[in-house]
């Protein structure tokens, strides 16, 4: 479908290097490095593909180290990946406090049907909301 993308995956996975398959969180960085490009590697041992694989880390708000191992279909350098994978949270910040504002954080839906008809109305609810900011922003 020539649809770019960046995914964040876990550790857990394989990937080719080497002569042989490894998991992602056996890759260890160089030094004090926070960065490291992997290149582009067949991906996933089931469904092998060639993506570009990076690993990022940093420290959380607790003080721990964080890895990120991220995959795409573009051959993104570890520094620019982890840039575009940052406004990730921003977006799911922004998705939270809505559905907190709108009163779906509160619901307990046990049933497919009623679950599927809220998240309907949430989904009509962002869809205008998103249409009221961006007639704003103009």
């Amino acid at each position: 479908m020539k649809i770019n993308y960046l995914i964040r995956v876990k550790g857990n996975v394989k990937v080719f290097r080497g002569g042989h398959r490894t998991k992602l969180n056996r890759l260890r960085f160089v030094g004090d490095a926070r960065r490291r490009n992997l290149g582009r590697l067949p991906y996933c041992e089931r469904s092998p593909r060639r993506l570009w694989v990076t690993m990022s880390r940093a420290r959380d708000r607790r003080g721990n180290w964080s890895v990120w191992y991220l995959v795409s279909n573009q051959p993104l350098r570890a520094e620019q990946a982890a840039a575009e994978h940052s406004f990730r949270f921003s977006c799911e910040e922004g998705f939270r406090d809505l559905e907190w504002a709108l009163g779906f954080a509160e619901a307990r839906i046990k049933q497919i049907d009623a679950w599927s008809r809220s998240f309907a109305l949430f989904a009509v609810a962002l869809v205008a909301l998103t249409a009221l900011g961006r007639r704003l922003l103009v």
